[in-house]
Order: C-alpha cells, then sequence, then structure tokens
C-alpha cells in the first residue's frame, strides 16, 4: 500500500509538471501573421496573414544566436546571427547582416510579437512557437 501511495503521488508531480516555455524566446517560431502599419507606402494598418512567401521561422539559441530560414519559395538563402534581450520588451539583433538594431517583443500565449520599425511606419510580425 505504501509503495502504491509513493506511485501515486510520483505520477501526480510528473502530471504537473509547469511548461517553462512561458515567455522565453529561446525556440523556433514561425511567421503566421503581420501587421501592416507602414502607412508611408499605403499601408492598411491592419493585420494580414503571412503569405507563403513570408512565411520564414526564426530559431533562438540560449547562447545568444539565431538561425532565420526563409520560405521553401523563397530565393533568399537565410543567415545566422546575434541576438541580446535587453529587457522583457526589447530584442537588439542584427537581424540578417543588417547594423544591430533594438526591436519592441512581446507575447501572447504561444506567440511572439517583434515590431519592426522601418522608416514611415512599423511591421508587427506574429510568430506562432513551433518549439
Amino acid at each position: 500500500m505504501l509503495r502504491l501511495s509513493f506511485a501515486c503521488i510520483f505520477l501526480l508531480f510528473i502530471s504537473c509538471k509547469k511548461d517553462n516555455k512561458g515567455n522565453s524566446i529561446i525556440g523556433k517560431w514561425q511567421v503566421t501573421d503581420y501587421f501592416d502599419g507602414y502607412t508611408a507606402w499605403g499601408g492598411c494598418n491592419c493585420w494580414k496573414p503571412a503569405t507563403a512567401a513570408l512565411k520564414h521561422t526564426v530559431e533562438f539559441y540560449g547562447n545568444g544566436t539565431y538561425k532565420l530560414t526563409p520560405p521553401p519559395i523563397s530565393s533568399f538563402s537565410g543567415c545566422t546571427g546575434s541576438y541580446q534581450l535587453k529587457n522583457d520588451s526589447t530584442l537588439r539583433w542584427n537581424r540578417c547582416g543588417s547594423d544591430e538594431s533594438d526591436v519592441k517583443i512581446s507575447f501572447e500565449p504561444g506567440f511572439l510579437l517583434i515590431e519592426e520599425p522601418p522608416q514611415g511606419g512599423f511591421y508587427i510580425y506574429k510568430y506562432k512557437r513551433l518549439r
């Protein structure tokens, strides 16, 4: 009976394991939607589903590096680089070889939002966690 009690407690303990991913940027993400706030060139200030040509993935590693992989229909070869989390809402990275820049990030359950600030407006890319 004592063994059965320990087994039940052990099973209860491991079944209640918390998902530690939460608001961690580390993992693999794929673009699902984007907010077109590029008003200088006729942006709609609205959310749009990502087209097949935009559905790239980005994987952030725990050592401060990332890998951006383009969708199969893209002629872009992808890239790797470095990143740094400055705080809970700011990411500094050199997206595909460009100069380092600070971008705003935020989280929704299962999603990462990265705001890219081009001149004349902004884009927000919504990434779904793949792993």
